[in-house]
């Protein structure tokens, strides 16, 4: 709603005028309701919300049944409606659309910005550039000839634009035609769920290699790494892989496709096999990474960001790996010392599987769950309860600082293990 009050008097003149147009059926009326009951004042003279003229309340306080049945148009109920939600960039412009709202004659939007909310108008369409990122949402309010008011909001969501592919291992991988293929360790399949109209529905179900725990995209083949010394590529159509052997021990888990290339993290030996797709699957050289190697993703400086799963006493770890020259440089994720409560438990990140980027590569995001390692009965006296142990928590690096990590955004997650 405005908080102009000089705006008073333009909003009442106009409703005078849309009444007056209307048949003079509620002209009558001395007060409004946007819940479309009837109400009564002090003399005696009943007011109702314009609901399509089929109810209205006379002087003496009884009630007329009009013959208005229409559905749409100023006659029709009144609602608002303001549009889907739906994803904008910074600087586009916005069409807000309200001309699917019924039994208005006057519209009104608030941006949500920050702005004055525009005046009342007969033309249900605005437009708006909104120069932040952020979750906006902007307000409709409809106007019926009665004077009654409705209102309703719609989310705008506005980011920058894309600047980085997020290309990261992980259990699901999803193609540029919303086909997503999702590993099964159980059964050592692959499973493939494809959009079709506006609907999702299984796709094929086929073997792979033992023990598959993650999968990417090359093209239309999915890519495999089985923690039984395997990768393995996929011809979806044929139902058949081409397997590429790894040295007994390796422990293949993480793998992200670079250009015609698959990176894969070895878990037993703490490296990165890089292996050619392109032609015969060949592993072209195996780089030292970081012991215990597990979740892989590709940089937006084109190295390659690398987790360690299960983290010394110090510090969670991981490394970026440059794959032209081999050289590394570590990352550490800091140890919280709070002290345990019933919502957050300080502690050593661990379990770290994988590193996500954002859209745009300014930051990076790191799942994981926090033993809380620094405390417990023969420590320092506290014992544990199922509260103060350990817990889910989200790290966030500053990929532009070098991937440093921004301590005081570290998110708790309550209830939560891990992630």
């Amino acid at each position: 709603m405005s908080r102009v009050s000089s705006r008073v008097w333009q909003v009442t003149a106009l409703l005078l005028l849309a009444a007056c147009g209307d048949d003079g059926a509620a002209s009558g009326a001395e007060g409004t309701s946007s819940s479309g009951a009837a109400e009564s004042d002090a003399t005696g003279v009943g007011t109702t919300s314009s609901s399509g003229g089929d109810v209205s309340t006379s002087e003496g306080g009884e009630a007329e049944t009009g013959s208005s049945s229409s559905t749409t148009g100023p006659d029709a109920p009144l609602e608002s409606i303001p549009g889907q939600a739906r994803y904008a960039l910074v600087g586009e412009t916005v069409t807000l659309d309200g001309s699917a709202s019924t039994g208005a004659v006057l519209y009104q939007w608030n941006f949500d910005d920050g702005s004055e909310p525009a005046p009342p108008s007969e033309d249900p369409v605005a437009v708006i550039t909104y120069d932040t990122p952020g979750r906006y949402r902007p307000v409709l309010t409809v106007f019926d000839g009665s004077g009654n008011q409705l209102a309703e909001d719609v989310t705008i969501t506005v980011t920058f634009e894309p600047t980085h592919t997020p290309r990261q291992s992980s259990t699901i991988a999803i193609d540029a035609d919303d086909r997503a293929v999702v590993v099964s360790p159980d059964s050592d399949e692959l499973t493939t769920v494809e959009r079709r109209g506006e609907a999702f529905a299984l796709g094929v179900r086929v073997p792979t290699c033992g023990r598959p725990r993650t999968v990417a995209w090359w093209g239309a083949q999915p890519v495999v790494a089985c923690q039984d010394d395997a990768v393995a590529i996929h011809d979806l159509d044929a139902g058949t892989f081409t397997p590429v052997p790894l040295p007994y021990g390796a422990r293949p888990f993480g793998v992200v496709v670079v250009e015609d290339d698959a990176f894969v993290t070895l878990q037993g030996t703490g490296a990165v096999a890089r292996i050619a797709l392109d032609g015969t699957p060949t592993v072209l050289e195996t780089l030292p990474a970081i012991t215990d190697a597990r979740g892989i993703a590709a940089m937006p400086d084109g190295r390659l960001g690398i987790t360690r799963w299960r983290s010394p006493d110090a510090e969670g770890q991981l490394v970026l790996l440059d794959p032209q020259t081999g050289a590394v440089e570590p990352v550490a994720l800091q140890f919280d010392p709070q002290a345990a409560s019933d919502t957050e438990a300080g502690g050593v990140p661990s379990y770290l599987t994988q590193l996500l980027i954002s859209p745009i590569g300014d930051f990076a995001a790191v799942p994981s769950l926090q033993a809380n390692i620094d405390h417990g009965t023969f420590i320092n006296g506290d014992a544990f309860t199922f509260e103060t142990t350990l817990r889910g928590v989200v790290s966030y690096l500053d990929v532009g600082e070098g991937m440093v990590e921004n301590f005081s955004l570290r998110r708790h997650f309550d209830n939560r293990g891990f992630l």
